[in-house]
Parts: structure tokens; C-alpha cells; sequence
């Protein structure tokens, strides 16, 4: 990501409040709202080492992720958009939870994997159903 840096300060900066996802949407976001121009270039080659961070604690980062998105939209989008992000999420997790059920009882998964698994939709739920 590549930034200007008069658009940087007088965006803020980085939001304190969003720790490894969503900065650089809500960056973006703010960017456009005080009329700067966002750009993507698709010819652009970046090399990503996905989950260098996140796989020291997956299920803790992946709540983390969901509470950040969350929060960006809480902070940018209207009461019926975060709602339906609301109640997605919410149903997502939920079905998480019973496919760990069905997982359990066909013997594909062990009584601990379907604990890690339900303890992660649990707590992903919980953000979901919070105001």
C-alpha cells in the first residue's frame, strides 16, 4: 500500500482501534470521504505471506478479524448494513456449529477439535449479537 502523505495526516492515520484487519479499509474509506482518490493496480505483483502472524493463534485472529470488520462498519455504515453483516455473521457461526456437531458424530473430528471449533464460533457469535 502505497500512501500519500498529506492524505495520511489529514485522514488521521492509522485508526489505534484496528489492530492487523481492516486498516487499510477503513483508511481507505476515510481517504475517499475527505475526496481523495483511492487507486488499484491490477498489474501490481505483491508477494503475501499470508498467516505468518495469525497461525500462532488462528482462532483468536480470526475473531479478531470479524470484531474488526465490526467495528468498520459500525463506524462507516448505516444501521441496516451492519445489521445484515450482523445476522450473516450470526448464521454463519451457527452453522459452523452444527456442521462441528454432524463432524463429531460421524467420528471425523475428535471431542477436542469440536471444542476449539465451537469455542471460535462461540466467541464469533457473541461479537455478532453484541450492540
Amino acid at each position: 500500500m502505497l500512501v500519500n502523505t498529506a492524505a495520511y495526516n489529514q485522514c488521521g492515520g492509522l485508526d489505534p482501534s484496528l489492530n492487523m484487519d481492516s486498516e487499510e479499509v477503513d483508511l481507505a474509506i476515510r481517504f475517499c470521504n475527505t475526496g481523495w482518490e483511492c487507486w488499484q493496480v491490477p498489474s501490481a505483483q505483491v508477494i503475501h505471506l499470508g498467516g505468518q502472524s495469525t497461525r500462532q493463534l488462528p482462532d483468536r485472529m480470526f475473531v479478531e478479524l470479524w470484531r474488526s470488520r465490526l467495528y468498520v462498519y459500525s463506524k462507516h455504515y448505516a444501521l441496516t448494513a451492519q445489521l445484515a453483516l450482523r445476522s450473516m455473521l450470526a448464521a454463519s457461526q451457527l452453522w459452523k456449529a452444527l456442521k462441528t456437531l454432524a463432524a463429531l458424530h460421524r467420528g471425523e473430528i475428535s471431542r477436542d477439535e469440536a471444542r476449539r471449533r465451537w469455542n471460535r464460533a462461540g466467541a464469533t457469535l457473541r461479537l455478532a449479537l453484541q450492540r
